[in-house]
């Protein structure tokens, strides 16, 4: 029994920080929400992508650019192993989490790809030089006119 004991602490001490959190197969609903253990997760970090039924503008035309930038989040990260971490946050009872893939943070990939919007409010800047960049280059949503997420849910959904 003592021996079971000290096997199972030598193996806690050894798992890594984010044994406790989210480690998988990265799928997503949307652009900033990845499914995870049967879950549906936040990116926190101030992502915020445009909503599925969003409809923004591109080349004086209507763009289901919801339903494009979740199609191009999902092809990003294919088959490739995501890691989050609870930041003990909630929203609308989803964990918000951090998470990276490769080592490479996913609310600036995402961002950087021209998918999400940095949301300064929660991220304190540091994702607006990944949404300049996008901006710049006329990439993912800056291929078109959107409102911000915060602004068109608020005036479609009063949230």
């Amino acid at each position: 029994m003592i021996r079971c004991a000290t096997t199972i602490a030598a193996v806690l001490v050894t798992l890594p920080a984010w044994a406790g959190d989210f480690v998988g197969p990265a799928a997503f609903k949307d652009a900033d929400s990845p499914w995870m253990d049967g879950r549906e997760l936040r990116i926190a970090n101030g992502l915020d992508a445009i909503e599925l039924t969003q409809v923004c503008t591109k080349d004086g035309a209507p763009w289901f650019a919801g339903q494009d930038a979740a199609a191009a989040v999902r092809a990003m990260f294919a088959g490739k192993t995501m890691i989050c971490a609870d930041t003990g946050d909630r929203s609308y009872g989803r964990p918000l989490v951090t998470c990276t893939v490769d080592g490479q943070d996913v609310a600036a990939a995402i961002i950087r790809a021209g998918w999400g919007m940095d949301w300064e409010k929660y991220s304190a800047g540091s994702l607006r030089e990944a949404q300049a960049e996008a901006k710049a280059a006329g990439r993912g949503i800056w291929a078109g006119e959107c409102l911000e997420p915060w602004v068109w849910r608020k005036a479609a959904w009063g949230k």
